[in-house]
């Protein structure tokens, strides 16, 4: 049962860890909105099963450890990376979503309080979507949505 838990978790592990590596590099994640925050949140849930069943082991007392000291110290610098964390591992960055069509998707993004929303241009593919267009709306208030 053990072996399958940590099988499961090292996978879930690798595939955030290659979902991350493709989009910085290549502007490339999983289809939709919600596919993205869907994998972070298994793996943080992932993670706090593991720390349960194995809490008796030294590596799962230092990976909470862990866990809790990089929380806090993103909430240093005025809670910046605490807000990008917010933004961008749920659905609250996602100001507006509109399908254009069945290949192609806009939406009105914001994943920090320190850069003012952008409207990206997404191509959807099979199980992926291509990030096309990234622009910043400077600006932006209320006005957009009139």
């Amino acid at each position: 049962m053990k072996k399958y838990l940590l099988k499961i978790y090292f996978t879930l592990s690798l595939l955030l860890a290659a979902d991350i590596a493709v989009y910085c590099l290549y502007k490339i994640s999983l289809r939709g909105y919600y596919a993205d925050i869907i994998l972070f949140w298994l793996w943080f849930f992932g993670s706090i099963f593991v720390i349960i069943v194995y809490w008796k082991k030294l590596f799962a007392k230092l990976f909470l450890g862990v866990i809790i000291l990089a929380f806090i110290l993103s909430m240093l610098p005025m809670g910046l990376f605490f807000y990008a964390f917010i933004f961008s591992s749920t659905p609250a960055g996602l100001w507006m979503n509109k399908d254009l069509n069945e290949n192609y998707r806009a939406q009105i993004v914001s994943y920090s309080v320190m850069v003012p929303p952008m409207l990206q241009i997404v191509e959807k593919k099979d199980c992926s979507k291509n990030k096309l267009f990234n622009a910043l709306i400077p600006n932006c208030g209320t006005e957009i949505w009139k």
